[in-house]
């Protein structure tokens, strides 16, 4: 057995020779059956390899990844297919229903509000809203009257994650479907609170949507058409709308699941739906709100309000926490970092700033692994997750081109 060993260890020593050969290759068969489209960065080349890699293992049809640095877009491919029946390859443009990466763009819209002096974080939200009444009968929580803006922003106020369902929300109010914010708001007046707010904070789609409401009260027009006019245009982002009630915009990738592609939309939600915008606006929006590319859309007080712990709870900058409208937020001497995912049917999407003035977003048509269209952990097998492996390809770098791509794209 020894002499048969030692027989096979030349063998052993040239394939491990040819590994360093053999992974080109290998590259270089994925990218000729995977497209792959947008301006060649080489000294980012490594992040093609990632991107290819993650459609593979999560046999999703396509994504797309956008890095800026120091307010420079300085990377931005499509990878695989926007639409898979009609062979249309992914690009850098095109639009993703964003998911709950939607809620920092909401945010956006209040703060907004906060710098026109229009609304102010610590408003009681149902005091702003006292037009909406709960139904017929339903006793309300009295904590109910005492939720504030920047607690709602916070996951703070006590409401339930999401609104309930549509039927018995129509049924309970006596009206017929689609059933918009409003009446969703309303429907869960008549539910108790989670806990008091200030005290905790627990994720609550329902929450964000009622902040839409609020942006509505203090404009004076309706949630989509003052935030794309107010906040996502001036940073750079035309045309931007929510997704559509039924099927796709023009621009826009469809989604898959299942292995089939879904008919997109958000179905029998009036007002209800996400933003659909692409990593590259994705930059713009981030760009704007840290100060590093061209005049700021929001004030540095209202950026600092949006990465602040909220106070009641105790935390400091420097501890974990999460912002208006982000999911993870931690300061340090190096500078602010900052994330939010979000994920329905046939989507996941990720938007991170890192401290060192990187930012990225990396969006994709499928569902990964082992996680929830919300983007949480399910018990089902995982495989590796996106997020960790891009970002610590970033951290690797240390020589970042000088071009800035956002006037091509």
């Amino acid at each position: 057995m020894r002499s048969r060993s030692l027989r096979l260890l030349p063998l052993i020593v040239l394939l491990l020779g040819l590994v360093p050969f053999l992974l080109p290759v290998r590259a270089a068969e994925d990218q000729a059956r995977t497209p792959i489209t947008g301006k060649a960065v080489p000294r980012l080349r490594d992040l093609d390899q990632i991107m290819l890699d993650i459609l593979r293992e999560h046999n999703i049809p396509g994504g797309s990844l956008a890095v800026a640095k120091d307010g420079r877009l300085v990377f931005a491919h499509g990878f695989g297919w926007a639409d898979v029946e009609n062979k249309k390859p992914m690009r850098p443009a095109l639009r993703f229903n964003l998911a709950s990466c939607t809620k920092p763009v909401t945010a956006a819209a209040v703060l907004k509000l906060v710098d026109q002096g229009k609304l102010r974080l610590d408003d009681k939200v149902f005091a702003l809203l006292n037009y909406i009444k709960p139904p017929p009968g339903a006793k309300v929580d009295p904590r109910i009257r005492e939720i504030t803006v920047r607690q709602m922003l916070h996951h703070a106020s006590g409401l339930a994650r999401d609104h309930g369902p549509l039927r018995e929300i129509a049924r309970s109010l006596r009206v017929q479907p689609p059933v918009n914010v409003a009446q969703a708001t309303a429907f869960n007046l008549g539910k108790p609170l989670l806990f008091d707010p200030g005290t905790e904070s627990k994720y609550s789609n329902l929450g964000f949507l009622i902040l839409r409401l609020v942006v509505e009260h203090g404009s004076g027009q309706e949630y989509e058409k003052f935030t794309a006019e107010h906040v996502l245009k001036p940073m750079g982002i035309p045309n931007a709308h929510l997704d559509r009630s039924e099927g796709y915009w023009p621009n826009e990738v469809h989604r898959y699941a299942g292995g089939k592609c879904l008919r997109g939309g958000h179905g029998e939600f009036r007002g209800g739906g996400c933003w659909v915008l692409s990593t590259v606006d994705a930059m713009r929006f981030v760009t704007s709100l840290d100060g590093t590319r061209g005049e700021r859309v929001l004030s540095p007080r209202a950026f600092r309000e949006m990465v602040a712990p909220l106070p009641s709870l105790g935390k400091k900058a420097t501890e974990r926490h999460n912002g208006l409208g982000w999911d993870i937020v931690q300061s340090s001497p190096a500078g602010v970092h900052f994330s939010k995912n979000g994920g329905i049917a046939g989507i996941a999407t990720w938007i991170e700033h890192l401290p060192n003035g990187v930012c990225w977003a990396a969006f994709f048509n499928g569902n990964l692994k082992g996680e929830s269209n919300e983007g949480e952990s399910k018990s089902k097998p995982a495989g590796k997750r996106p997020w960790p492996l891009i970002r610590a390809a970033l951290g690797k770098i240390d020589n970042w081109p000088a071009h800035d791509l956002f006037p091509a794209e």
